[in-house]
């Protein structure tokens, strides 16, 4: 199963485009930033389950979109591929976008609990973006990413499977002590 998940808006600078289905071309999840492309490739095939269709005009508020079909990222000679798979061997693939705020460029992105598969990023008019994909391994598996411009202890955009939270430096270790001695 794949999230596409898109952080809050911070800014009216810039925004990408998130992580969308487009059929342009040939089939793959595509996103865009400020001068940079990013690209998913699926197999040859491959068609989402999604229950409503997640927006690629970078405006939206919708944070969260999902494609139910059952899928894996596998390696290949030359690319990562999304590839469908029977539900019991389901992996929880996050195509995430981050949207940084007026000259808050991240100072952190790390994975907990899974891998980072691809990360590209890029800067216009000072407003960082970052494209990733993300598989992650078990249950309290997190990606979280940490700026320290917006407030003088900085902020937190944390991604699990089940939701997406924003908060201080601070809270977000005590948060972190919580979720993994759980």
């Amino acid at each position: 199963m794949i999230k596409l998940m898109y952080s809050a808006e911070k800014t009216n600078a810039f925004r990408p485009t998130p992580w969308h289905w487009s059929t342009e071309n040939f089939p793959a999840y595509r996103g865009a930033g400020a001068r940079y492309s990013a690209f998913q490739a699926v197999a040859s095939g491959y068609t989402p389950k999604f229950g409503e269709k997640p927006s690629s005009d970078g405006y939206s508020t919708q944070r969260i979109a999902i494609d139910a079909q059952p899928s894996a990222i596998v390696k290949t000679a030359r690319t990562l591929l999304v590839v469908p798979r029977p539900e019991d061997r389901d992996e929880k693939i996050l195509l995430i976008t981050l949207r940084g705020g007026f000259r808050g460029a991240y100072s952190r992105i790390e994975v907990v609990g899974g891998e980072i598969f691809f990360q590209r990023g890029g800067n216009m008019h000072c407003c960082p973006t970052e494209h990733l994909v993300v598989r992650l391994n078990d249950e309290k598996g997190y990606l979280f990413a940490e700026t320290g411009r917006r407030s003088s202890v900085g902020t937190v955009e944390i991604f699990t499977w089940d939701d997406y939270k924003v908060m201080p430096t601070e809270e977000f270790e005590q948060w972190r002590e919580l979720h993994c001695s759980n």
